[in-house]
């Protein structure tokens, strides 16, 4: 099952939901095209990052701050990139009547939103994480752990490729999504920082529904008993 096929399940336990809402990821820079000269001491930063990322599965942006431990020579024109965010710009609001024909169109770059309109016209969220465990047998136990711990209710663990997505299907408002948000970061590494602290600077959550690397996000684990 896709994280597409989720929604009815969503709606039948929110039927309340009028609409969705989703966006588009910009195209994505390398963090070398961002600089207009690239430094030795630069491509030792970001060696040591990839070598943390390769060994421990740490996330890049995790290892390029370690590798400022003790050096003198830590380059702030890379540390800056650490605060690029690529702001929302466009979201598409699609009612539920309308999901299954739009949802022919192709899914590159599309994220679902965490954020629903009711038919009263007020506006919820669904409870989402973006982890960065590797996926393993063993790790699936942990991000269940994680949700469980986080008391986030009923949902699914979405194997996106190299780690997992978390939707649940309870319907939040900003403020205890903001509570949830900010609890989560003491969970990291296991979920990704940098996509927590995005999401807070944008006042809702968003995953990625359609391919990356030729994988598509596909449901691995249930999470609760949905009616």
């Amino acid at each position: 099952m896709t994280t597409i096929q989720l929604l009815p399940y969503i709606i039948k336990a929110n039927p309340e939901i009028q609409e969705f809402t989703f966006q588009r990821f910009p195209s994505s820079v390398m963090l070398q095209d961002q600089l207009p000269e690239w430094k030795a001491d630069e491509q030792q930063m970001f060696d040591f990052a990839i070598r943390m990322r390769d060994e421990y599965h740490l996330p890049f942006w995790d290892g390029i701050m370690m590798s400022t431990f003790g050096n003198p020579y830590a380059s702030e024109r890379v540390m800056m990139q650490a605060l690029r965010h690529n702001q929302i710009t466009k979201v598409t609001h699609i009612s539920v009547n309308n999901i299954e024909q739009e949802f022919s169109l192709p899914l590159d770059n599309l994220a679902l939103c965490a954020e629903v309109i009711l038919r009263n016209g007020e506006h919820r969220y669904l409870p989402m994480l973006d982890f960065h465990i590797p996926t393993s047998s063993d790790n699936i136990k942990i991000a269940e752990m994680v949700c469980r711990l986080l008391e986030l209710g009923q949902g699914w663990l979405i194997e996106s490729g190299e780690s997992y997505h978390f939707i649940g299907s309870k319907l939040y408002t900003w403020q205890e999504q903001h509570d949830k948000l900010c609890q989560a970061l003491l969970f990291t590494p296991i979920l990704d920082k940098a996509w927590i602290s995005h999401q807070l600077r944008e006042k809702t959550c968003s995953l990625r529904i359609g391919l990356k690397h030729g994988v598509m996000p596909k449901v691995c684990h249930m999470i609760g008993s949905i009616t």
